[in-house]
């Protein structure tokens, strides 16, 4: 019988059921001491791919039981991330901080996210896990996760990940500051899109912002505020989607409070 063949509980025996067995009685005792022995036996493991396979096997076993418990700071004996379980583990490790609203899941993101063997890594999933946030803070209507959510921006060292993920939580943010009528996310939003090295789809953002703006200073009847999504407009690079912004910003004013004083203008 290959490995790929048998079951979760046969390959823990097959991998080293000593060690297998130590983690799960530290586990279910919380002895932390115990536990941190036994992960570090992982390394006495002959052979990489015997390794490797203990690895996992150790890995499934502490983040089942941490998730389980709402236990974060188990996921710190993790005695090595894989690759390929790494996309996994920080979806859930947010989706369970989102459920939970237990700021430790946050907390042990910093410390885990140090043990990425690349950068890259990193900035990878810190998008990710900036994205799920906005997300579920719009969906939810939760002010706090959206912040979180822009604060893990600034930890993403990668311009690509960077430039990509603005181009998918903009329109998230602009759809909270118009429910919100919060132009001072949209004015920081503004300087985020400066990190999208698309021009064109910076463009397309930017008029976006120019038009929530307009249409935030119209539900709050603030005329100053009109004016200025006006100006943001003139500054989109593209000269039709500027043209085309600041018609649309104009018509939807002139329907408006201040639709007297833009004809007159």
């Amino acid at each position: 019988m290959s490995l790929s063949t048998l079951s979760y509980s046969d390959r823990v025996m097959v991998s080293s059921p000593e060690i297998i067995k130590k983690v799960h009685e530290a586990l279910s005792e919380e002895d932390w001491k115990i536990l941190e022995d036994s992960v570090m036996d992982v390394y006495k493991e002959k052979g990489k791919r015997a390794q490797k396979t203990l690895i996992k096997d150790i890995n499934r076993l502490i983040t089942t039981t941490a998730f389980k418990k709402n236990k974060p700071e188990l996921l710190l004996a993790l005695p090595d991330l894989l690759n390929s379980d790494i996309d996994e583990l920080f979806s859930q490790i947010i989706q369970q901080f989102i459920t939970t609203k237990d700021e430790k899941w946050l907390k042990c993101v910093n410390a885990l996210s140090n043990k990425l063997s690349k950068k890259s890594y990193q900035s990878r999933i810190i998008a990710m896990m900036a994205q799920a946030l906005i997300a579920a803070g719009v969906y939810e209507g939760n002010s706090h996760f959206i912040d979180y959510g822009i604060n893990l921006l600034e930890r993403i060292s990668f311009q690509k990940y960077r430039s990509d993920i603005m181009i998918d939580i903009i329109p998230l943010l602009i759809e909270w500051a118009i429910t919100t009528r919060d132009e001072k996310l949209l004015y920081r939003s503004y300087h985020i899109i400066e990190e999208i090295s698309d021009i064109s789809k910076r463009a397309v953002l930017h008029a976006e912002l120019a038009k929530a703006l307009a249409t935030v200073s119209i539900l709050e009847k603030d005329r100053t505020l009109f004016f200025e999504s006006i100006i943001s407009a003139t500054k989109i690079h593209q000269k039709i989607r500027r043209q085309a912004c600041i018609t649309t910003i104009v018509e939807k004013g002139v329907k408006s409070v201040f639709g007297k004083e833009i004809l007159d203008i």
